[in-house]
C-alpha cells in the first residue's frame, strides 16, 4: 500500500479507537449511575 492509503488506515483507526472510548466512558457513567440509583433506592 502507498503512504497516503496506510495515512488513511492509521486515521480510520484512531477514530474507531475515540469512537469506542466514547462508548465504553457513556456505559462506565450508566453504570455509576445505576448504582447510584439502587443505592439510592436502598436509603428510601
Amino acid at each position: 500500500m502507498d503512504k497516503a492509503g496506510d495515512r488513511l488506515v492509521t486515521l480510520a483507526n484512531q477514530i474507531a479507537l475515540e469512537e469506542l472510548a466514547k462508548v465504553r466512558d457513556i456505559k462506565a457513567r450508566d453504570l455509576r449511575l445505576a448504582i447510584w440509583l439502587a443505592k439510592e433506592q436502598e436509603i428510601k
